[in-house]
């Protein structure tokens, strides 16, 4: 049994079970184990073999994910979020793992004093620049936090990967179209450890309604826009994930009031989709659909949404959204500009690369919260124009051809190639 660890939110997860639907058309037998509140039918097939965890302690955390690599298990396959785990439960089980990115790990670079505590902790003949030792920077990271060398001890481990750090680089597959990590590092400079797969994404289901026929609600609102232009807005999982719009009720008021104001300055119309099934997001928003003046400007749409089937419909102008990577590439592959208001970690990063080619606007280096109304009107009268439209067409075709090289093939090859050399080499030693 194939075991996938994949913790974080939605742009974690849908890698993950789009290469567990490939795995499984080939009689492999697989299981993903995720954070509980992310296992929605929308997202996860009934097919797919599913262990949700709930522990909001890192440390019960990371021991339940190693728990759940149980003696059946073949290979382990984990976001880089959970490497530390994955690497202790494959040692645990002998068996070999690998890592997947949606983000280029090389972005974030090791911290000075991290290199040099992991350095002296090594024997003298293990010692090295790992700056140096290509593979590793990819990867290495993030295997020693939230004290993963106590984990290891309470698995029976050495505290240090000594076998790993002096032996075979594990794999690490970049679930990123080529195109797109070619903006942040040459894939052909890459170590042969290191895949760039493209974008791992779930089996599209021909025959699939239209955005309109699956939200009815939304022609009533776009009947009465007049000619005012539509944009979407939505902030992915970060609604239910992200402490500011899951925990934070004032912060969430001062978004949705900015954006509305924005809306009103611009004369512009929005489809908002949420998420958040409950708190303080969704109470809010719900708050908001019973203003008369609202209505009029934004119609909340409960998510999850197909958003290849919203941005291909043709009644949007733009996007507004948090810059996770499965959202931009949707809105690239629909063939509209975006305005990206990021949150967290690689976020900022998409967006700012996305504005350098000309295809986005980016609110670099402020929280959403602080975005104010003006900014916002400037940013939706942006979205509004033909400017950089040429620009977004031509990645729209990029994307196309792309998508056609199927590197999620490459990934399923390599992990049953892995899984058969192991098999063999156990029959060896038997």
């Amino acid at each position: 049994m194939i075991v996938i660890l994949a913790l974080g939110t939605k742009g974690d997860l849908i890698p993950a079970v789009a290469i567990a639907q490939r795995l499984t058309a080939r009689n492999q037998r697989v299981r993903i184990v995720t954070d509980a509140h992310l296992l929605v039918p929308e997202w996860v097939p009934p097919n797919i073999e599913c262990c949700g965890v709930d522990n909001e302690d890192p440390h019960l955390l990371d021991r339940a994910l190693v728990s759940a690599v149980c003696a059946q298990t073949t290979f382990v396959l984990a976001s880089l979020f959970c490497i530390g785990p994955a690497c202790a439960a494959a040692e645990t089980r002998r068996v070999p793992f690998a890592a997947f990115a949606t983000f280029a790990a090389s972005d974030f670079p090791h911290p000075p004093e991290f290199i040099q505590a992991l350095t002296d902790s090594l024997p003298v003949n293990l010692r090295f620049s790992l700056e140096m030792r290509h593979p590793l920077r990819h990867w290495l990271w993030r295997l020693f936090i939230n004290d993963v060398g106590d984990l290891r001890e309470a698995c029976g481990l050495d505290p240090m990967p000594l076998a790993l750090l002096s032996g075979e680089a594990p794999l690490l597959f970049y679930a990123i179209p080529r195109p797109l990590f070619a903006l942040v590092e040459d894939p052909q400079m890459l170590h042969d450890s290191i895949r760039v797969c493209g974008q791992w994404m779930l089996n599209r289901t021909l025959g699939n309604p239209s955005f309109m026929t699956s939200h009815p609600s939304v022609s009533s609102f776009l009947a009465e826009r007049n000619t005012r232009k539509l944009i979407h807005i939505g902030f992915g999982s970060m609604d239910c994930f992200h402490p500011i719009l899951s925990q934070r009720a004032e912060a969430v008021h001062a978004i949705i009031r900015a954006i509305y104001f924005g809306l009103e300055s611009a004369n512009m119309c929005a489809l908002w989709v949420v998420n958040a099934r409950e708190g303080d997001a969704c109470e809010l928003m719900e708050q908001l659909t019973k203003s008369a003046a609202a209505q009029t400007r934004i119609c909340v749409v409960r998510g999850p949404v197909d958003y290849a089937a919203l941005f291909a419909s043709g009644i949007l102008c733009g996007s507004v959204n948090h810059g996770g990577i499965g959202t931009i590439l949707e809105v690239l592959r629909g063939g509209l500009k975006q305005v990206v208001a990021p949150f967290m970690f690689d976020q900022e990063r998409w967006g700012s690369r996305l504005e350098l080619e000309g295809v986005a606007k980016c609110f670099c280096d402020i929280d959403p919260e602080f975005i104010t109304a003006d900014e916002w009107k400037i940013a939706f009268e942006w979205l509004g124009n033909a400017q950089g439209m040429e620009k977004v067409l031509q990645w729209q075709g990029i994307l196309e051809r792309s998508d056609a090289d199927d590197g999620i093939s490459l990934a399923c090859d390599t992990i049953v190639e892995k899984i058969c050399d192991q098999l063999k080499r156990n029959d060896e030693i038997k």
